[in-house]
Formats: structure tokens, C-alpha cells, sequence
């Protein structure tokens, strides 16, 4: 045996001359291969001008002097190129890589084998058949490699499921992804065991649908009438579906902003449902509700008097409905330091019976206000004025207030401009109509093309002084 069994470095033989060729032979070897570190392992023609003791891990296809030479390691000595073939279990630094190889008997590759068809990884934990990839830490960072990156879960058939699973103690609590077909969903559960769908949305046309709270289009749709309680002592924190302070909110406003915007009535009806006491007013409905269904704003129906909705700031309405929203008010009071109801802007308000319209402090403010395009319906209502103020009715500048068939008692109240009064081609209509009680004040006015209509002669509206008709108005 003339060389060692490992690196085959050559031994010096008995009786040989020149022994110091074949030792500096060896070192030579030793120099290049212990303590193995390389330039780079995917070159595959030599540099132009390598330095003595240069080394490199020659790549795939090499050429050149390093033709044929591929996986070897090559090394400059003494101005030539030498060349090592590796064996198992060699191991090498590679210098631009920054990184340690394994020579595994065929090719190079990291330390664990190559990271090509894995059986699987666990990273700081343990890897099995189903978890094949296993990581336990407090983060996981996926980053760019240029523009963006993006993380995909694919599956082999629809039936199939891709998705993101997450857990609590390993117990299942929320999923989303295409779990038994295409379409995408949002599930979560209590247990781990059943579950419930939240989100489902159609991988065709992207239509969304919330299956276990009947919602459409991002609203909740009915499937029967509703009723949302305000009291007192409750909170908008509540969800307004029952009678106690711990289930009803608290203001008035709340309600209406969750009926007009987070429901979709369909054919059914709400009712915001008053407790007594006294609210703040200065409340806005500014766009209409969803669904065929109305909307009523309700207090007590046995005592009126003892719900109560009042402004008590100055130039701010009690109720205002404007931008085609509607609503239907009965059986509670309501009264403003300005004035009380306006409808505005294709807003209309339905007066019902039970109503009580209390004290407007300021003088030249109205009761019951319609103006451009704004609709008052206060039909067949039976209803009360127990405040004084500039107008029980007034319409302007399109709007139309009907009290056609209305049974209303005035008890004494007086009305420091008119009680009914239609100007700028505001209508003011009360056919078949009915007053009782006395009032002071003008008892109409109609001017500058408005119109009061009555069929019931000049003394139909409670009052002590006569109406008055000016520049294009009209009174019948």
C-alpha cells in the first residue's frame, strides 16, 4: 500500500530516494484538504489568475482546464491546478455562500442532506406524518424577494379543503379558505367540534352571504318584525332586543342610526320602542331604510305623556327627516326650543295617533314643518297640541303637510303667527278635519303661491283671528 487510506496521501517508501519529493508531496495535500475551505462551488471555468493555495468545489458542466472535473476540488499549487476527488463525509466551507457543505457520496448539499423532497422539517419542535412541517416560535417571517410575496395553498380537488385553520389548545376556534368547494368561507367554532359559517362568498360571481345572521350585502335581513327597546337606564353597548336595561339602548339616536343603517327590513317592520322618560332630541334620519318594511318611532300607549322627546338647545329640530328617509312616529310627546318636526328633501314623517306636540319657546318656530319637497302625512290621526308656537303647520317651498280626516284637540294654545300657514308653493291640506279645544292666533295664511285646502270654510283651524290670503296664495 503506497498511499493513506482516506486522503491517499503518499507514503515514502524503504530505500527511496528523493524522500523529500514524496513528503512535501503529502503536505501539499494536507495543506489543500484539511481544514477545508473553498472560494465558491457553482464555477465551472478556472479564474484567469488564481493565487497559490486557491481552492474551489468545481461546478456542474465545467470546462477548460476543469473539464471533466465536476464536484472535485480543485486547488492551485505551485502553479498548476490539483485536483481532489471527495469522499463521504467530506466537508467544506464555502466562502461566498457563507455556508457549510457534505460531500454525501454523490454530490454536495447542506449538513441535514439536500432540502429537496424532505420526508419533513421541524424547526425548534418535532415534525410528524400530518404536521410534516413544524415550526414553534413566537413569529414567522415570510418576506419579499423582490416586488412582493405570496403564500400559497393549493388543493386537488374541490371537495377538497385549503385553508387557515386556527386553533386554541390545538382546538379548532376559526377557518377560512375553500373547505368542501370553491367558494370561500368563514367559519368559526366554540368547541372545535361544530361549527358555524359566518362569510360565505360565491367563487363565481363574488356575491356575499352571511348564513347564520341572515345578513345581505352587509346588512342583517329580517325574517320577522322587530322590535328595538330604548330605555333610560340602558346602553348602546346593548343590542336593543330587550326590555331591561341590560338588553335596551339608551339613546334614541343609536337606534335609529341601527335600524336605518345595519338592517335590511325586507317586508317586515320595526318598531324603536320608547320606555318613559325624556330623551334628547335633535334627532337625524338622513337617508331611507332598506326593505319594503316601515319604521316606527314608538312610546306609551296608555300615557303619552309620560315618553318624552325634547330639544332644548335653540336651532336644532326635535326629529328631522330629510334625503328620502321615512318614519312613523305615535304615542309619545315631543317638543323644541325651535322647531319640533321637519321633513326635508323627499323626508316624510307619518303622524299617528297618540302624538302630543308640546312648547316650541320660540315664536317663529313650527309644530309641524314641510319644506322643499318634505311630506307631514297626518292623516286620521287623533292627536294633541299642549304647547303654544309660531305654527302648528307650516309648509314651504314644495313641501306638503296632509291632516286630511285628523282629529286634533288644541286645548287653548296659542300661535303667534298662524296655525296653518302654506307659502312659497307649500300645500297645506286638511279635508274633513276636526278641532276642538280654543286657540288664539291667526287661524291661516297663505301667500307668495301657497295653498291651505280645507273645503270646511274660513273657520275650520282653531284660532281668533281670521286667515289671510296675499300675493298668489290660496285658501278653500
Amino acid at each position: 500500500m503506497e498511499t493513506t487510506a482516506h486522503l491517499a496521501l503518499p507514503y515514502i517508501m524503504p530505500s527511496q530516494a528523493q524522500k523529500h519529493v514524496t513528503h512535501n508531496e503529502a503536505l501539499r495535500m494536507l495543506d489543500a484538504l484539511v481544514q477545508l475551505s473553498v472560494a465558491d462551488r457553482v464555477r465551472t471555468v478556472p479564474p484567469p489568475a488564481p493565487a497559490e493555495g486557491d481552492r474551489h468545489i468545481v461546478g456542474p458542466s465545467a470546462q477548460d482546464a476543469w473539464e471533466g472535473r465536476d464536484g472535485q476540488v480543485a486547488a492551485w499549487q505551485d502553479g498548476a491546478w490539483a485536483y481532489f476527488q471527495p469522499a463521504e463525509g467530506w466537508q467544506a466551507w464555502v466562502e461566498e455562500e457563507q455556508s457549510l457543505l457534505l460531500f454525501n457520496g454523490g454530490q454536495w448539499g447542506p449538513p441535514g442532506g439536500t432540502f429537496q423532497n424532505l420526508a419533513m422539517v421541524g424547526i425548534n419542535t418535532t415534525a410528524d406524518a400530518t404536521n410534516r412541517l413544524a415550526i414553534a416560535g413566537d413569529t414567522v417571517l415570510l418576506n419579499h424577494d423582490g416586488a412582493g410575496h405570496r403564500l400559497k395553498i393549493n388543493k386537488a380537488a374541490p371537495g377538497d379543503t385549503a385553508s387557515l385553520l386556527f386553533q386554541t389548545g390545538f382546538s379548532g376556534r376559526a377557518e377560512m379558505g375553500t373547505a368542501g368547494d370553491d367558494d370561500f368561507h368563514v367559519k368559526v367554532s366554540g368547541d372545535g367540534a361544530t361549527w358555524s359559517e359566518a362569510i360565505v362568498i360565491d367563487r363565481g360571481t363574488g356575491a356575499v352571504s352571511f348564513p347564520n345572521t341572515h345578513l345581505q350585502g352587509g346588512r342583517e335581513r329580517l325574517v320577522a318584525d322587530r322590535i328595538y327597546y330604548v330605555r333610560t337606564d340602558g346602553s348602546n353597548g346593548n343590542d336593543g332586543l330587550s326590555n331591561s336595561a341590560a338588553g335596551a339602548f339608551k339613546t334614541v339616536q343609536h337606534a335609529i342610526d341601527i335600524a336605518y343603517g345595519t338592517i335590511d327590513l325586507g317586508p317586515h317592520h320595526v318598531t324603536i320602542q320608547l320606555g318613559d322618560g325624556v330623551y334628547d332630541g335633535s334627532l337625524q334620519i338622513q337617508a331611507p331604510h332598506v326593505g319594503s318594511g316601515t319604521i316606527t318611532l314608538a312610546g306609551n300607549a296608555g300615557t303619552p305623556a309620560s315618553t318624552v322627546v325634547a330639544r332644548s338647545a335653540p336651532f336644532n329640530y326635535a326629529l328631522h327627516v330629510t334625503g328620502g328617509a321615512e318614519i312613523t312616529i305615535r304615542d309619545f310627546e315631543i317638543r323644541s326650543a325651535s322647531n319640533t318636526v321637519l321633513a326635508t328633501l323627499g323626508g316624510k314623517v307619518r303622524v299617528r295617533s297618540g302624538m302630543r306636540f308640546g312648547l316650541n319657546a320660540s315664536a317663529s318656530s313650527a309644530q309641524l314643518l314641510a319644506q322643499t319637497n318634505g311630506i307631514i302625512d297626518a292623516g286620521t290621526a287623533s292627536y294633541a297640541v299642549v304647547g303654544n308656537a309660531g305654527w302648528h303647520y307650516r309648509a314651504l317651498i314644495g313641501g306638503v303637510i296632509s291632516a286630511s280626516n285628523a282629529v286634533v284637540d288644541v286645548s287653548g294654545r296659542n300661535f303667534a303667527t298662524a296655525f296653518a300657514q302654506g307659502e312659497r308653493l307649500g300645500i297645506v291640506s286638511a279635508l274633513s278635519a276636526s278641532f276642538t279645544g280654543s286657540a288664539t292666533g291667526k287661524r291661516y295664511a297663505a301667500f307668495l303661491n301657497g295653498v291651505v285646502f280645507t273645503s270646511g270654510g274660513p273657520n275650520l283651524f282653531p284660532g281668533d283671528t281670521a286667515g289671510t290670503t296675499e300675493s298668489g296664495g290660496q285658501y278653500g
